[in-house]
């Protein structure tokens, strides 16, 4: 009830494409994101470049009625920050750069009017 953006990660699947149309068609309904009193953006989750699987997620994301903020890939770099206790912006640089710059558009976007109502 008090939030004001929802970020909604979505796997690169076929199910995962799936459920999200049907959760982002029932999120819609909520009172507050009819009123667009709450935004609404996507990420694309744990995804590999170069595959078929990301081609379909991309272009679903690139389709869907929300704005599509970033892709992050699977990468042992969130296994290995989880496992110490660390996020992954206190790896070392040479290890994370790469997941740091994957980030910039989702937390630009976080930082900006347009994720706020």
């Amino acid at each position: 009830k008090r939030a004001e953006t929802i970020v909604v990660p979505v796997l690169p699947s076929p199910i995962d494409m799936k459920a999200t149309s049907i959760f982002l068609e029932e999120l819609k309904k909520v009172s507050k994101v009819a009123k667009k009193q709450v935004k609404i953006g996507a990420v694309a989750n744990r995804v590999r470049d170069n595959t078929l699987i990301y081609d379909d997620l991309d272009e679903y994301l690139t389709k869907a009625r929300v704005p599509y903020i970033a892709a992050l890939r699977e990468a042992q770099n969130y296994v290995r920050a989880y496992t110490r206790g660390l996020g992954i912006f206190e790896l070392p640089e040479y290890l994370a750069w790469q997941d740091w710059a994957e980030w910039e558009p989702l937390t630009a976007w976080l930082r900006s009017v347009r994720s706020q109502p």
